[in-house]
């Protein structure tokens, strides 16, 4: 049981059991979540249900029948213009009222429900089936009223003017997946080889329709929500099904000598079909790709472990952009080095990490448009991950991180080309402690860190910054006798930050302010 900021109460169960063979086991969670966010009048409630069962009746085979409900009733975040930089100060200031508020007609429910089930049977100890298999459905209730610039609807500049736009989206996904793999070990020259071999077959549907209206306007001068606000005509009605097929080998080498190899082959056959209801039409994309990837460590056994990898991917993009366009596959590439150390008789761990990561036709959110999607032709990542961890005495634990990313947008038709792709802090890092008490009290933890985010730009043109900000966190926990009680501070001093922007004019959406939770268990 929890409660927490904006009165925010949960309530949770977790158990268990299994019949006297073991040949039957069980697990049922629950959790219901009644609350609100930072906006008056705001939801952030959750209902979830999840049962699991587990039938093994040898030793040699098992399967896991798994089942999940859960439904949503959240309130969108909004933008809000930002003075000095969307507006000038001297029209006015909008006031603490309207910008912590919502229009009452905003709303995100969701609805979504999975079974499926994970089955293993071992032949000998050598050889091993497994299926896997999972459908998903989900429902969508979007409606949002959001700041969409100091414009009007003909888009000529208004500095006393916020336009706002009614974005819908109506829609129903379903996701259904089959996997079946055989593993076969073996043993060479004191190493040992682990091969995989499988199929899948996956297919993905959405059915939905998106309105959007931006005909509404809102005076900088006397800003509110006391108008009602249409149900906006379809904008989007379409059906799109993605079927795809996969062939896959992967094979994992280990050596005597502390090293290992993997390596990685995988065939697939994709259709993309997405019928428009509103342009009468149907277009049809295919696409048979072929990805691969290898990697290997090797323990040097003086605590030094290098490692090296390089992988493919291809990702299928289901919807359009603002303009109807179908989004293009996702492709891309990933060399990876690095070295972990692990001092001999301490526990401590090190790590150090280089990555060049390129993507081309990369979904980033639309500036202009919430809720839509833009692609950009090829955006190449590479950095530097560092990390820390381990215990520094018996009883304080320590995880440290910092990551550099210099990330460029190296092939582009809309002439962003050599600019740094939105959203993407070139400096990021963070710091744990934790300190566990002794003696009298026994049971008592305390936690406390720094999470920094570095500066980004909030647009692929890079024509505004989004500053740094760092947050304080804090958890305070004890633990006895079956109890435990924890209490959670983030952002401990309440700082002020922008999360994220969007282009110049558009506005910008705050960041979470200090949030309190106190949670209560109990162990049976």
């Amino acid at each position: 049981m929890s409660y927490g900021s904006h009165d925010t109460v949960e309530l949770g169960l977790d158990t268990g059991g299994s019949n006297a063979g073991r040949t039957l086991a069980w697990r049922f969670t629950g959790l219901t979540r009644e609350g609100a966010n930072a906006a008056e009048s705001s939801q952030d409630d959750r209902d979830l249900l999840a049962f699991s069962l587990t039938w093994a009746p040898t030793d040699r085979t098992s399967v896991t029948f798994l089942t999940h409900w859960q439904q949503d009733n959240l309130t969108p975040n909004s933008f809000m213009p930002v003075a000095g930089e969307d507006y000038d100060p001297a029209d006015g200031l909008l006031p603490d009222a309207f910008i912590n508020a919502q229009h009452p007609w905003n709303r995100f429910a969701t609805e979504q429900a999975s079974f499926g089930w994970q089955a293993e049977h071992a032949f000998s100890d050598s050889l091993k089936l497994r299926q896997n298999f999972r459908h998903a459905r989900q429902t969508t209730d979007y409606r949002h009223l959001y700041f969409n610039g100091m414009i009007l609807p003909d888009y000529t500049p208004s500095a006393d003017n916020l336009n706002y736009a009614a974005f819908t989206v109506d829609e129903e996904a379903q996701y259904t997946a089959l996997d079946n793999q055989l593993e076969y070990k073996s043993g060479f020259a004191g190493g040992e080889n682990t091969l995989t071999v499988g199929a899948d077959l996956s297919r993905q549907r959405k059915d939905g329709v998106m309105g959007w209206d931006n005909s509404y306007n809102i005076p900088l001068t006397d800003p509110g929500y006391d108008f009602p606000v249409l149900q906006p005509g379809p904008y989007v009605d379409s059906r799109t099904t993605v079927i795809e097929k996969g062939l896959y080998l992967q094979d994992h080498l280990t050596f005597e000598n502390g090293a290992t190899l993997t390596a990685g082959l995988r065939r697939s056959w994709i259709e993309n079909k997405t019928a428009d209801r509103l342009a009468g039409s149907t277009s049809l994309q295919k696409d048979n790709v072929t990805t691969g990837m290898v990697g290997g460590t090797w323990d040097l056994g003086n605590g030094f472990v290098p490692y090296a990898s390089y992988a493919e991917s291809f990702t299928v993009n289901i919807g359009s952009t603002f303009a109807g366009e179908q989004f293009a596959p996702t492709e891309g590439s990933q060399v990876e080095l690095g070295l972990r150390y692990m001092p001999e008789g301490s526990a401590l761990q090190f790590g150090a990490a280089l990555f060049d990561i390129t993507k081309t036709n990369v979904l980033t959110a639309d500036p202009l448009n919430a809720g839509f999607s833009v692609q950009t032709g090829e955006v190449r990542h590479r950095g530097l991950e560092l990390e820390a961890r381990g215990q520094l005495t018996e009883q304080l634990s320590l995880i440290a991180g910092y990551t550099f990313i210099d990330a460029e947008i190296t092939a582009s038709n809309d002439g962003v080309a050599g600019n740094s792709p939105s959203l993407v802090p070139q400096h990021q890092a963070s710091i744990w402690a934790d300190y566990a008490f002794g003696g009298r009290i026994e049971g008592l933890s305390l936690g406390a860190g720094l999470r920094y985010v570095g500066q980004t730009w909030a647009d692929n043109a890079n024509s505004r910054k989004v500053d740094a900000y760092m947050l304080a966190d804090l958890n305070l926990r004890y633990e006895g006798d079956g109890y435990a009680a924890a209490l959670g501070v983030t952002n401990m001093f309440d700082e002020d930050y922008y999360a994220t922007c969007s282009a110049v004019g558009w506005g910008c959406a705050a960041g979470e302010g200090r949030e309190v939770t106190l949670t209560l268990s109990r162990k049976f």
